[in-house]
């Protein structure tokens, strides 16, 4: 063993066993000793905090050898983690570097900030620490704190000029992860100050802020430019969904900011179904954003044929004027909208038919016409009953498209 070796083992021996005289004095014999990592990397102001021993740190710290931005260590760092706040203070009066880190520790700040020691943050960040430093992963302070639903870190952070737009390595930023953490008041803090979710993830965002009922993050997503046609993992729609539970608003938001018109719900096309709900402005939008008139759901029936089958006869009007065909007939069914609106006895749905032409001679799968259908079925109605009226209405307005007669 070398004299060197033998002075360091007296060294860390004499800080283990708490002995202040022993360090000063070795010290006076090799002042270098002050920086020197023992076998297991530590330095003596490591080795000196971590066993408690305060003064022994101090009067380290206060050597004129005593390197505060260590190249192998930092002693700022082991200060916040071990909570030496005086220490960290004067270690930065003394010039330590507040973005010094070693390759398996955070930063200065973000140590400090998980611990809640704000004075010392300040104190960090007016000596130079960069509240947007990023780890090897590529994670900021902000990121952390927003993941971690650390609003009052994130509140400092911002008011410390964070950028709320800077992503990790996995294309994550502050917003994306607070969100998808359902740190609800911090994705709201996030986004007054400008944040944006990052393109990979807007979408995945927008459909789980729908899914959840955060209409107000939906609205924000589209109008941050979002795209509306976005589907999830069963290639439902945003659109769809909308129509499914019923949101007109949003529906109609999305159609405007060009979401697919032709977009189906349990193999229907969207028009088809809001035509047998009998919503005619919603109609009329899916029609004036380019929606297939005449496309037909899995089983081959129209939005017309639909609309006849609840006697939505203004919905009618409309989808006719766009170029319904009203002599559509069903997937192995001869079925026309003429035949539905007489088997229901919807003589309105049958007078705007009428006036587009319909073909009244096309029989149903039993061979019958809509005047046989209209006839027959005011036989069955009982007399004086409010369907026999209906049924009555139908066949007299088949027989005059017939050309003939009806007496009163």
């Amino acid at each position: 063993m070398t004299d060197m070796q033998a002075q360091e083992m007296d060294l860390f021996a004499a800080i283990q066993y708490g002995d202040l005289a022993a360090v000063v004095q070795q010290l006076e014999t090799d002042g270098n000793l002050v920086n020197l990592a023992s076998e297991k990397g530590e330095t003596p102001f490591e080795l000196a905090l971590k066993h408690g021993f305060k003064k022994i740190a101090i009067e380290l710290s206060n050597h004129p050898s005593f390197q505060v931005n260590n190249g192998s260590c930092s002693p700022l760092q082991t200060c916040l983690t071990l909570g030496y706040l005086d220490l960290a203070e004067d270690l930065l009066a003394k010039g330590a570097n507040p973005n010094f880190t070693t390759p398996d520790f955070t930063s200065p700040l973000l140590l400090a900030l998980e611990s809640e020691f704000y004075a010392l943050a300040e104190l960090m960040v007016r000596s130079g620490a960069e509240v947007n430093i990023r780890n090897n992963s590529g994670w900021t302070p902000l990121i952390w704190a927003a993941i971690k639903g650390r609003i009052k870190a994130v509140e400092f952070l911002l008011a410390h000029g964070a950028d709320v737009n800077i992503c990790n390595n996995d294309g994550w930023n502050a917003v994306t992860g607070a969100y998808f953490k359902k740190r609800t008041d911090i994705v709201n803090l996030l986004m007054a100050k400008g944040a944006v979710f990052g393109a990979k993830y807007a979408e995945a965002a927008l459909l789980s802020a729908y899914k959840e009922g955060n209409l107000e993050l939906v609205n924000r997503l589209l109008d941050m430019g979002t795209t509306p046609n976005v589907s999830d993992d069963n290639g439902e729609s945003l659109l769809a969904k909308t129509i499914s539970r019923g949101d007109k608003t949003l529906a109609i938001k999305l159609l405007e900011m060009g979401a697919d018109p032709n977009a189906r719900l349990n193999s229907s096309p969207l028009l088809f179904l809001v035509s047998g709900e009998g919503d005619s402005e919603l109609v009329c939008k899916f029609l004036e954003h380019g929606a297939s008139v005449n496309l037909p759901n899995d089983k081959g029936a129209t939005a017309l044929l639909y609309a006849a089958s609840f006697n939505h006869y203004e919905i009618g009007e409309k989808l006719i004027e766009h170029g319904a065909n009203v002599n559509a007939t069903a997937v192995n069914s001869t079925s026309t909208p003429t035949i539905v609106a007489a088997v229901n006895g919807y003589h309105e749905f049958i007078a705007v038919l009428l006036k587009a032409n319909a073909n009244i001679e096309i029989r149903s799968a039993d061979s019958k016409t809509p005047l046989d259908i209209a006839l027959n079925m005011c036989k069955l109605s009982v007399s004086g009953s409010v369907n026999e009226a209906q049924f009555n209405k139908c066949w007299q307005i088949l027989l005059k498209a017939k050309g003939f007669s009806v007496d009163g």
